[in-house]
C-alpha cells in the first residue's frame, strides 16, 4: 500500500512515451549491474514504446545473457469493476514479425515471452483511507536452459519497481518537476500524436 491517492495520476503522468527519463531511471535502479544495453526503439504515441533491452551473463557463464524486445503501454481506467481507479504502466514482449523487431543479439538468447509492470488501484475503502494498491506483474518465459535454483536465487531482483515506489526512492513527481524544467519536451519525437 502506498499513502495518498493523488500519487496515482502523478505516476500515469510521469509513465507518458517520449522521456529519456523514462529509461534512464531503470538504467540507474539496475543495482546488480546486469543491463548491458537499454534503449527505446521507437515512440508510438504518448501511451506506447517500443523498447530493447540485454543482460549479461549470469552466474560466472552457466547461464547465458539474454536479450528483451518489448512494448511499454501506460493505462487509465476510472470506475473499472470494483475499482474506482487503476493506472499502470506495463512491458510486455513483441513478436519477431512487429514492425519494430530488433533482431536477438549475438551471443544471447531471446526472453521468449515475458509481461511485467506496476498497477495502481483504489476502490472506495481505499479512498476512505487515502491509500494506494500497488501491484507488481512479472510473468516470464527466459528462453533456452535456466536452472530452476538459479532462477529461485534472482527472482526477488526482478520485482523492484513497487518497493522503489512505496519507499520513495521511484518518485515520479520529481521526475515531473524535471520535466517541468524542461517545458515537458519530448526526448523522442512520436509517430503519432494524440
Amino acid at each position: 500500500m502506498m499513502d495518498d491517492i493523488t500519487k496515482m495520476d502523478v505516476f500515469y503522468e510521469s509513465a507518458k512515451s517520449g522521456f529519456e527519463d523514462n529509461w534512464s531511471d531503470q538504467r540507474e535502479a539496475d543495482i546488480h549491474k546486469i543491463i548491458t544495453e537499454l534503449k527505446m526503439v521507437k515512440c508510438i504515441d504518448d501511451n506506447h514504446e517500443i523498447g530493447y533491452q540485454s543482460i549479461k551473463s549470469l552466474v560466472f557463464g552457466l547461464v547465458a545473457a539474454r536479450d528483451f524486445n518489448f512494448m511499454t503501454t501506460r493505462f487509465k481506467y476510472e470506475n473499472y469493476a470494483n475499482n474506482q481507479k487503476i493506472v499502470g504502466n506495463v512491458l510486455y514482449s513483441i513478436p519477431e514479425d512487429h514492425p519494430f523487431y530488433v533482431p536477438t543479439k549475438k551471443k544471447h538468447v531471446r526472453c521468449a515471452h515475458f509481461a511485467m509492470g506496476l498497477i495502481l488501484s483504489v476502490n472506495n475503502d481505499d479512498i476512505k483511507n487515502n491509500q494506494v494498491r500497488v501491484c507488481e506483474v512479472l510473468t516470464m518465459d527466459l528462453g533456452g536452459s535456466f536452472p530452476k535454483w538459479i532462477l529461485k536465487k534472482i527472482a526477488p531482483f526482478l520485482v523492484v519497481r513497487a518497493k522503489r515506489l512505496v519507499e520513495k526512492k521511484l518518485d515520479p513527481e520529481e521526475t515531473l518537476k524535471k520535466r517541468e524544467k524542461n517545458n515537458f519536451k519530448k526526448d523522442y519525437e512520436p509517430l503519432f500524436t494524440n
